[in-house]
Protein backbone atom coordinates (compact mmCIF):
# COMPACT_ATOMS: atom_id res chain seq x y z
CA UNK A 1 0.00 0.00 0.00
CA UNK A 2 1.63 3.28 -1.10
CA UNK A 3 2.07 6.13 1.81
CA UNK A 4 -0.37 8.52 0.61
CA UNK A 5 -2.92 5.46 0.81
CA UNK A 6 -2.23 4.77 3.55
CA UNK A 7 -2.31 7.83 5.76
CA UNK A 8 -5.48 8.40 4.00
CA UNK A 9 -7.10 5.60 5.35
CA UNK A 10 -9.55 5.72 8.09
CA UNK A 11 -8.03 3.83 11.17
CA UNK A 12 -10.02 5.16 14.22
CA UNK A 13 -13.43 5.04 15.08
CA UNK A 14 -15.74 7.46 17.46
CA UNK A 15 -18.85 6.44 18.31
CA UNK A 16 -21.80 7.47 20.97
CA UNK A 17 -25.12 6.11 22.52
CA UNK A 18 -28.54 7.83 21.33
CA UNK A 19 -31.98 7.64 22.78
CA UNK A 20 -34.40 6.44 19.83
CA UNK A 21 -35.59 9.64 19.60
CA UNK A 22 -32.44 11.49 18.50
CA UNK A 23 -31.63 8.31 16.74
CA UNK A 24 -34.30 9.22 14.67
CA UNK A 25 -33.23 12.86 13.81
CA UNK A 26 -30.03 11.90 13.17
CA UNK A 27 -31.00 9.45 10.39
CA UNK A 28 -33.60 12.02 9.23
CA UNK A 29 -31.22 14.96 8.75
CA UNK A 30 -28.70 12.41 6.94
CA UNK A 31 -31.38 11.51 4.65
CA UNK A 32 -32.09 15.36 3.65
CA UNK A 33 -28.76 15.55 3.10
CA UNK A 34 -28.67 12.56 0.72
CA UNK A 35 -26.12 10.75 2.52
CA UNK A 36 -25.43 7.51 4.61
CA UNK A 37 -25.47 8.74 8.59
CA UNK A 38 -22.11 7.64 9.45
CA UNK A 39 -20.41 10.26 6.39
CA UNK A 40 -22.71 12.61 7.57
CA UNK A 41 -22.26 12.35 11.34
CA UNK A 42 -18.82 12.70 10.33
CA UNK A 43 -18.91 15.69 8.43
CA UNK A 44 -21.21 17.60 10.81
CA UNK A 45 -18.40 16.28 13.37
CA UNK A 46 -15.15 17.56 11.60
CA UNK A 47 -17.04 21.06 11.11
CA UNK A 48 -17.63 21.77 14.22
CA UNK A 49 -14.65 20.60 15.60
CA UNK A 50 -12.94 22.99 13.34
CA UNK A 51 -15.04 25.86 13.96
CA UNK A 52 -14.50 25.11 18.07
CA UNK A 53 -12.38 27.84 19.41
CA UNK A 54 -13.11 27.59 22.79
CA UNK A 55 -13.67 23.86 23.50
CA UNK A 56 -17.34 24.49 23.88
CA UNK A 57 -18.14 23.50 20.51
CA UNK A 58 -19.40 27.47 19.83
CA UNK A 59 -16.51 29.98 18.61
CA UNK A 60 -16.74 32.36 21.54
CA UNK A 61 -17.35 35.11 18.91
CA UNK A 62 -20.15 33.79 17.63
CA UNK A 63 -22.36 34.78 20.43
CA UNK A 64 -23.14 38.01 21.50
CA UNK A 65 -21.39 38.66 24.63
CA UNK A 66 -24.76 39.39 26.47
CA UNK A 67 -25.79 35.83 25.51
CA UNK A 68 -22.66 33.95 27.00
CA UNK A 69 -22.96 35.98 29.95
CA UNK A 70 -26.67 34.97 30.78
CA UNK A 71 -25.45 31.16 29.68
CA UNK A 72 -22.37 31.63 32.03
CA UNK A 73 -25.37 32.13 34.58
CA UNK A 74 -27.32 29.85 33.68
CA UNK A 75 -24.64 27.43 34.09
CA UNK A 76 -23.30 28.85 37.72
CA UNK A 77 -26.69 28.65 39.02
CA UNK A 78 -27.34 25.02 38.21
CA UNK A 79 -23.91 24.22 39.83
CA UNK A 80 -25.60 25.99 42.80
CA UNK A 81 -28.59 24.33 42.72
CA UNK A 82 -26.70 20.97 42.29
CA UNK A 83 -24.91 21.67 45.19
CA UNK A 84 -27.37 22.66 47.85
CA UNK A 85 -29.96 19.55 46.82
CA UNK A 86 -26.97 17.03 47.43
CA UNK A 87 -25.63 18.63 50.43
CA UNK A 88 -29.51 19.09 52.07
CA UNK A 89 -29.90 15.74 51.25
CA UNK A 90 -27.47 13.66 52.65
CA UNK A 91 -29.08 10.24 51.67
CA UNK A 92 -28.63 10.57 48.31
CA UNK A 93 -25.65 8.92 46.50
CA UNK A 94 -23.30 10.56 44.38
CA UNK A 95 -24.77 7.98 41.29
CA UNK A 96 -28.30 9.57 42.14
CA UNK A 97 -27.31 12.71 42.34
CA UNK A 98 -25.41 11.97 38.50
CA UNK A 99 -28.37 10.45 37.66
CA UNK A 100 -30.37 13.48 38.19
CA UNK A 101 -27.99 15.55 36.32
CA UNK A 102 -28.36 13.18 33.42
CA UNK A 103 -32.08 13.95 33.27
CA UNK A 104 -32.07 17.39 33.61
CA UNK A 105 -29.43 17.03 30.40
CA UNK A 106 -31.69 14.40 28.30
CA UNK A 107 -34.59 16.71 28.60
CA UNK A 108 -33.30 20.15 28.31
CA UNK A 109 -33.63 20.56 24.59
CA UNK A 110 -36.90 18.91 24.27
CA UNK A 111 -38.46 21.59 27.12
CA UNK A 112 -36.78 24.63 25.07
CA UNK A 113 -38.35 23.46 21.92
CA UNK A 114 -41.88 23.39 23.73
CA UNK A 115 -41.50 27.01 25.48
CA UNK A 116 -40.31 28.83 22.33
CA UNK A 117 -42.98 26.84 20.42
CA UNK A 118 -45.63 28.00 22.44
CA UNK A 119 -47.70 31.06 20.99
Amino acid sequence: MSKDRARLQRTKSVGFRARPQEYEELAQAAERAGMPMGEWIREVSLRAARQCTDGTGLKTDSLPQLVRIGLEEVAALRAVLLTLFATTHPALTKDEVDQMLAYADSVKRERVDALVARP
